[in-house]
């Protein structure tokens, strides 16, 4: 600012004259104003839903080359090859005035384009933003486990083709009772871990006032988790997300629920029916954090034989082993839509997913007009 108050100071006479402009020594005239703008409006902004461009880097240089060229006279293009010798110094009012505001909103914002190199402004007067500053997106790897030869089955190949709910994760993997193909990427077929999925027993429950069918499948999601843990690609992420195929699920919806969480070792409950006294974990959506799995991990032994998890949901095995353990919990009712829980309309779009939809027509009609709300 003080240089800038000095060249103010400096241009205090109405013109003055100066060499020709056919002295070699002399730099070329000053950009016109309509090439500096092109320039500025050319930046790029990054792919985090963020924009911060070199919009006021382009328009900083830009002026501070008419500052250093300025006391240079133009070239006559008369045809004499003469000199213009008087130039009136509020012809660069506005560029000084341009580096006055970004200079400023720089110091404000304790950035300089000395300490930077350029200023990462989205666009001239906006809020100065440090592109190091911004959180990096966690990372998903989500599962889901289907039964072969049914309705789960044919959801889970609708959802790889359309790249929807798993797979729109960082990374994913479905286990089922049998061999399918899921489809085809660019690295060849998708093809789910077989794990053995023995008959699974239900009984009527209530919830929200409403019956419910609970299956008590703990046996088989603790066969699930053996094998993720074995299969290793969760520990590339930041969470391991558990997805029923009947579950509408955005991913970009719950990295914004699990970003303040960074390095937390943390479970997410989802559901608070009128007929339990804490909130619970809901199955169709289960959130872990790379510190909780590393926990199960360790000690999942000591879950299996400390709880008496016989008869049990495989949600309920989970959210008990994991208090077991020490792992810390966060009740986030927005995470899932279900009238057994919080009911929501597909048009919520603050909701991370919705269950169930058990039909292929449902399923996608439910995903769509979500999605409708967020264009």
């Amino acid at each position: 600012m003080m240089t800038l108050v000095a060249l103010f100071t400096s241009m205090s006479s109405n013109s003055w004259t100066g060499a020709c402009a056919t002295d070699p020594t002399l730099p070329p005239p000053p950009p016109s104003s309509s090439s500096m703008s092109s320039s500025s409006s050319s930046s790029a902004a990054p792919a985090w839903g963020f924009g911060a461009g070199a919009v006021g880097g382009a328009a900083a240089e830009g002026a501070e080359q008419l500052l250093l060229r300025g006391s240079s006279p133009q070239q006559d293009q008369g045809d004499g090859g003469g000199c213009r010798g008087a130039l009136p110094r509020w012809r660069y009012l506005g560029p000084l005035l341009v580096v006055a505001l970004l200079c400023a909103t720089a110091a404000v914002a304790g950035l300089s384009p000395g300490r930077r190199g350029r200023l990462p402004l989205a666009s001239l007067g906006a809020k100065v933003v440090a592109m190091e500053n911004f959180p990096t997106p966690p990372s998903l790897f989500c599962i889901s486990v289907a039964r072969g030869g049914g309705a789960e089955q044919d959801l889970v190949v609708a959802q790889f083709s359309k790249r929807a709910s798993i797979f729109a994760c960082d990374g994913f993997t479905v286990l089922s009772s049998v061999a399918f193909l899921l489809g085809r990427t660019d690295l060849g077929e998708v093809w789910p871990i077989v794990i053995p999925m023995p008959s699974v027993s239900t009984h009527a429950d209530v919830m929200n006032g409403q019956q419910k069918r609970t299956y008590l499948n703990a046996q088989t999601f603790i066969s699930a988790w053996d094998a993720i843990l074995e299969d290793g690609q969760l520990w590339m992420h930041d969470w391991t997300v558990k997805v029923d195929p009947d579950t509408v699920f955005f991913p970009d919806r719950l990295r914004l629920h699990v970003m303040p969480h960074k390095g937390a070792s943390l479970y997410f409950q989802n559901c608070k029916p009128a007929e339990s006294p804490t909130p619970i974990v809901f199955g169709s959506l289960e959130v872990y954090s790379h510190k909780a799995m590393e926990n199960y991990a360790a000690n999942k032994e000591r879950c299996k034989s400390g709880l008496q998890w016989s008869g049990w949901s495989e949600a309920q095995f989970m959210q008990s082993c994991m208090d077991l353990l020490g792992v810390g919990h966060q009740f986030d009712r927005s995470l899932l839509g279900d009238s057994r829980c919080d009911a929501a309309l597909c048009s919520d779009w603050t909701r991370v997913s919705f269950h169930p939809f058990k039909e292929l027509d449902g399923y996608f009609d439910c995903l769509n007009e979500s999605l409708s709300q967020t264009l």
